[in-house]
């Protein structure tokens, strides 16, 4: 039986999330159809169906799994790493490695003003709780804004350059 936790299953998912990332290269999100999604991934609609109600609702669950993936890297990394710039680095990297799904990440993010996206934010959580929700919210936007230019420009900027330049974000250093 196909269950969540078997290997069938999970291949499947696999499957599907690399049919969308392909897609995505070409097109944006709006105009990927789970038909185009089934096709590429060699599965039935029903089978899409199983694991996700939409394009939009796969979009959603690739953004809280990526967004965990890069939460576990970055506590791996700041466990021999334990600052900031390392942080930076950490999530820099992993965005260079996957550039067309950050990208519509950051699109995404654009459209939704809500859920996980690339924020370093906490490290804005001192003070006033109404002041740490204005700086975080720069924080925000000015991440996404740089990371953004970045991708646009085929991640042209060594890592280690834009993390001073973000760093630059965090007078108080």
């Amino acid at each position: 039986m196909n269950t969540k936790g078997n290997q069938r299953f999970q291949d499947t998912r696999q499957a599907i999330q690399e049919a969308f990332v392909q897609l995505l290269a070409q097109q944006s999100q709006e105009q990927v159809t789970v038909s185009q999604i089934c096709r590429r991934a060699g599965i039935h609609r029903t089978t899409f169906y199983h694991h996700y109600q939409d394009v939009p609702q796969l979009m959603e669950a690739m953004i809280r799994e990526e967004y965990q993936e890069v939460v576990s890297h970055f506590s791996l990394k700041l466990d021999s790493q334990p600052d900031l710039e390392g942080g930076l680095r950490a999530m820099l990297e992993e965005v260079k490695a996957n550039p067309v799904f950050f990208r519509r990440v950051l699109d995404h993010q654009r459209g939704a003003q809500t859920g996980p996206g690339l924020d370093l934010g906490s490290a804005y959580s001192q003070g006033d709780p109404e002041d740490s929700q204005y700086l975080r919210g720069a924080f925000r936007a000015a991440m996404g804004n740089m990371v953004g230019r970045w991708l646009d420009h085929g991640c042209d900027l060594p890592v280690d350059h834009l993390v001073r330049l973000i760093l630059t974000l965090f007078p108080w250093r």
